[in-house]
């Protein structure tokens, strides 16, 4: 069975359109010579697949690569707040929506967590292995599998990330600074953080989904 052309270009591999020609020709030599048969032709079919879901793979990789750096620097250094409980204010957690919506969820929840965690290590070093855990968790409601980044799912999962958040933090700061009065301060800080990065995360979502950005990042 042919691999339709369009395939290749899905995944912006050169090599599976040279895989796919080698196959058809194999497939047509065999034919003529009466030999190889089905057994030929799913062998050089497994091999263009393999290929392929290697290229996915690549290309989730480096765009989580991408995503942990701009990560961590909106976190660290970009409208950086901190807060009396020794964390601080950001808008890292806006692209980490974004990442989450448009990755499959272990190489969002990877860029996430080493993009917050780099940030911390940087900024807050108390603070990395409980957001290393956090931030990977976060992404988990959210869903890259629909058409729109705007989709009902990732709209409530911005609400469930935002609160979750700063509950999960407040008791991190509770056990860190040794007393539950550290509780409200680290709440009251975080979920205004995480208002700011729902809001912002809404605003860019929309105006991203406008010019067509997950329809193209699906095709790439």
């Amino acid at each position: 069975m042919e691999i339709p052309p369009e395939k290749c270009c899905t995944y912006n591999f050169n090599i599976v359109c040279i895989l796919n020609q080698g196959y058809n020709e194999s497939t047509e030599m065999s034919t003529q010579a009466g030999g190889g048969g089905p057994l030929g032709r799913g062998k050089k079919r497994k091999e263009c697949e393999l290929v392929m879901s290697d290229g996915a793979h690549l290309r989730s990789l480096v765009t989580a690569a991408l995503f942990a750096a701009a990560i961590t620097v909106m976190t660290a250094y970009l409208l950086h707040i901190p807060l009396p409980t020794g964390g601080y204010i950001h808008l890292g957690d806006t692209l980490i929506y974004l990442a989450a919506c448009l990755l499959p969820t272990p190489y969002a929840a990877v860029a996430a967590a080493v993009g917050e965690g780099l940030a911390d290590l940087l900024t807050a070093p108390m603070w990395v292995v409980t957001t290393l855990i956090i931030k990977a968790l976060i992404v988990l409601p959210f869903t890259s599998r629909e058409e729109n980044l705007s989709c009902r799912r990732n709209w409530i999962a911005v609400g469930i990330a935002g609160i979750f958040s700063p509950a999960a933090y407040a008791l991190a700061g509770c056990f860190l600074a040794g007393t539950a009065a550290a509780f409200l301060p680290q709440f009251l800080g975080t979920l205004v953080q995480g208002v700011g990065s729902g809001v912002l995360f809404v605003v860019l979502g929309l105006a991203l989904e406008r010019s067509g950005l997950k329809a193209r990042f699906s095709a790439a």
